[in-house]
């Protein structure tokens, strides 16, 4: 059924400051609409892609910092543990060890989180990676070293509780453990930590930092991210995806100390989220919008989204678009529109139209913009970016 003339309205982006919501089954024109809203975007981005094309197709276009992580050749660091402020610290640790959850929550325990969780803050304090925890866990002369700065901080403020609980877990908790015992414990850890050192893209990303995602955020840059499965592997490209959207949330939450009208909107990009999502993901787009950091999220069917999750996203945000989508979400989806959406109207709608509902717009159906054109420029951003980006480059110059 094609939309009545008075009811198409062509149109790709609405940039008042919300959180987006859009439901759709898969080509009936999320990414497309996901592309346009992203060229039409004047201000700062990050564009999360986990399946490549959007990402291409969008470096082709505009001028952008174009990641592409499955490129072994021209290796962007992000390590995630180097260069936080101390204050930052414990809630970067909590979010590491949430995107590791989220990939292997099926695995997972209350032991390995809290060892994973002590070892992730040691090399906080360390300016270590993610890479160096086998080494922390397995090696006692370079826990010993790293255990120093705890130690030095204790001796200057001996009322310092963070640091003291910190130097205690491993000198009481961990230190105590027999041999067998902590073998036993340190495996799952060892485990998990050690796929990222045997994938070549990722102990290749994980050990540096050339990219400063505040500076991203602050200074009106535009970030797109290649994560296709297909190329990276599924849990790689979800453990990225996941590593930057609370890098991102985590680079909001700096701007605190920023005054309100000087904070650059930017407007995070997620397809497919739920491949990204971590438990502390309703907190992130709880506090967000503070900060002027605006999530777009993407996915295709309710089915993909934990009971919490669902609730964290229907409740905070502000603009629900929905393409086609099955009989089991359309009531659902047509009673978060309201009327004069029905369930039957999102079942028929045809490829590239949609249902939009927010806070300042009544429900109405729409047609996505024309599908993007690319212009030629994807060498060019390639070139420029590996240029600046890349691990060889940054190292050498010391410039980040």
């Amino acid at each position: 059924m094609s939309l009545p003339e008075d009811r198409c309205t062509a149109r790709a982006a609405s940039f008042e400051q919300m959180h987006s919501y859009i439901i759709g089954k898969s080509g009936v024109g999320k990414s497309t609409f996901l592309e346009n809203h992203a060229l039409e975007n004047e201000g700062s981005f990050a564009f999360l892609d986990p399946h490549g094309d959007s990402a291409e197709k969008l470096a082709d276009t505009i001028d952008c910092i174009f990641w592409e992580p499955s490129d072994t050749e021209h290796v962007i660091g992000f390590n995630v543990l180097e260069n936080v402020p101390e204050p930052q610290r414990h809630l970067v640790a909590a979010q590491v060890v949430s995107s590791f959850k989220a990939i292997w929550g099926d695995s997972w325990g209350p032991r390995l989180e809290w060892i994973l969780y002590n070892s992730v803050s040691l090399l906080l304090d360390n300016n270590g990676s993610l890479l160096d925890i086998p080494k922390l866990l397995t090696d006692s002369g370079y826990l010993s070293k790293c255990l120093r700065p705890l130690h030095k901080r204790l001796i200057k403020n001996p009322t310092d509780h963070a640091a003291g609980a910190r130097r205690n877990f491993w000198l009481y908790e961990f230190d105590a453990l027999q041999p067998r015992e902590r073998a036993a414990a340190i495996s799952p850890v060892l485990n998990k930590v050690g796929q990222l050192a045997a994938n070549p893209v990722l102990s290749g990303i994980l050990r540096h930092n050339t990219i400063d995602i505040s500076r991203i955020m602050n200074r009106g840059q535009r970030l797109v991210v290649n994560l296709s499965k297909g190329q990276l592997g599924e849990e790689p490209s979800h453990l990225l995806g996941a590593l930057l959207v609370s890098a991102f949330a985590q680079a909001a939450e700096g701007r605190a100390n920023i005054p309100f009208a000087e904070r650059r909107p930017f407007t995070l990009y997620v397809d497919e989220f739920q491949n990204f999502a971590t438990n502390n993901f309703s907190r992130i787009l709880s506090e967000a919008r503070k900060y002027r950091l605006d999530l777009v999220l993407a996915h295709q069917f309710l089915g993909q989204l934990p009971d919490l999750l669902r609730q964290a996203v229907f409740g905070n945000v502000g603009r629900f678009i929905s393409f086609k989508i099955g009989s089991e979400d359309a009531p659902v989806i047509a009673r978060e529109l309201g009327f004069p959406a029905t369930a039957e109207e999102l079942i028929d709608l045809n490829r590239f139209e949609a249902w939009e509902r927010s806070t300042s717009i009544m429900p109405k159906q729409f047609k996505t913009a024309a599908p993007i054109a690319g212009r030629g420029r994807l060498a060019a951003v390639r070139r420029r970016t590996w240029s600046r980006y890349t691990t060889a480059t940054r190292l050498s110059k010391r410039s980040y």
